[in-house]
């Protein structure tokens, strides 16, 4: 072992957690919103006369896979000399420590995975993570120039969860990411990447847990002709508390990116969306647009969306869109004039209104997602029926 993990996150050392501000939350002309605060009170009231030393009750954090040929995959414990200081130089570099969240991920990071990509890969790597009580983990992705790979995460357990994703693309790299997290407690994810000349992103991420979500993905459009998508689902019930969003900055011109999310809410979940699409003045010819639909399924449940764009260069194509509405009842009617039951056609209809994020998946990539993302839609249509 080349290093503790303590000696990695050493170029950050000093930062104090709990005097930075909470991660940017929407604001609106009726107000901010944000959940952070609602979940912190709710956890230390949870947490007291429990916690250990550290502040943390403790918990585990375990991942299955197997790795393709052409992937090298080492947990941040068992690094070489010459891996633990790549670790060092990237670490939170894309997922900056400049809010009390990512702070605190930092702050208790248990382990971590370097993920290095060196040529074309076209079996997936799945990552199974189950997680149980507190836990924070990192992974660092490195695609070298002209490499492809594809990488499904699971998410799955009990707990408090906080999870970083940071990729690092090469020219001419293609990096397809899909993650379904399906956690009761509440899970704290922030993705991104820096996407080299002509190499490309697609993001997939499916929320469905029981309790607190906190995700964003971002993309930097650092080279010339490079391409980001992000298209995103996610699903609540009970008292459930979703807060979403995804960005993509075009530093270099004739770049790409689209931002597609989906949303069902039942019983009384709420949930924020927060987008941005931002062109700097040398992204000329830019292409990018936004867009957030969200199906409300019960009188109670609450959403607010805030899609933004930031602009510097005239010669762009920008556009953005946000929605939000009930059921159209004659569908459901419809179906179950056929012959179909209420409660499959209910599955039928958050299936069709959610499906079109699944479908911004590439071809290549989505008959893995498929499956995974029809369990979940199942699964939350069963419960909140």
């Amino acid at each position: 072992m080349a290093g503790t993990i303590a000696s990695l996150k050493g170029r950050h050392a000093g930062i104090d957690a709990d005097a930075l501000p909470s991660p940017a939350h929407v604001t609106t002309p009726t107000g901010a919103w944000t959940f952070l605060e609602e979940r912190g009170r709710k956890e230390e009231r949870g947490r007291k006369g429990s916690e250990s030393a550290s502040g943390r009750t403790g918990g585990t954090h375990t991942i299955s896979y197997d790795a393709p040929e052409g992937i090298a995959i080492t947990a941040f414990k068992d690094l070489s000399v010459e891996d633990a200081e790549l670790v060092r130089e990237r670490l939170m570099t894309l997922v900056p420590p400049t809010d009390t969240a990512a702070a605190q991920h930092l702050r208790e990071l248990d382990d971590g995975l370097l993920i290095k990509v060196a040529r074309p890969v076209f079996r997936p790597l799945f990552l199974r993570h189950t997680v149980a009580g507190d836990s924070a983990h990192h992974t660092l992705v490195f695609l070298a120039s002209g490499s492809q790979a594809k990488i499904v995460e699971t998410f799955a357990g009990e707990g408090r969860v906080s999870h970083v994703t940071e990729a690092f693309l090469g020219e001419n790299s293609h990096l397809v990411h899909a993650a379904v997290q399906e956690v009761a407690g509440g899970l704290l994810s922030r993705k991104a990447a820096s996407i080299g000349r002509d190499a490309s992103a697609d993001w997939f991420e499916l929320e469905a847990n029981d309790g607190f979500t906190f995700s964003r993905i971002t993309s930097f459009l650092d080279g010339p002709d490079a391409a980001a998508s992000v298209s995103s689902a996610y699903l609540g019930g009970g008292a459930s508390r979703i807060d979403v969003g995804a960005r993509a900055e075009h530093r270099a011109p004739h770049g790409t990116s689209g931002l597609l999310t989906r949303g069902a809410l039942a019983g009384d979940a709420k949930a924020i969306y927060e987008g941005a699409l931002a062109i700097g003045a040398d992204a000329a010819k830019s292409e990018a647009f936004q867009q957030e639909h969200c199906l409300l399924l019960s009188d109670r449940a609450e959403v607010r969306a805030s899609p933004t764009l930031y602009i510097d260069n005239n010669d762009v194509r920008c556009s953005h869109a946000a929605t939000a509405g009930k059921p159209d009842p004659e569908r459901l009617f419809y179906l179950m004039a056929r012959g179909i039951p209420e409660a499959e056609a209910h599955r039928m209809l958050v299936k069709a209104f959610v499906w079109p994020a699944v479908e911004a998946v590439p071809a290549y990539a989505r008959g893995i997602i498929a499956p995974l993302a029809e369990r979940a839609i199942a699964r939350f249509t069963e419960a909140t029926r």
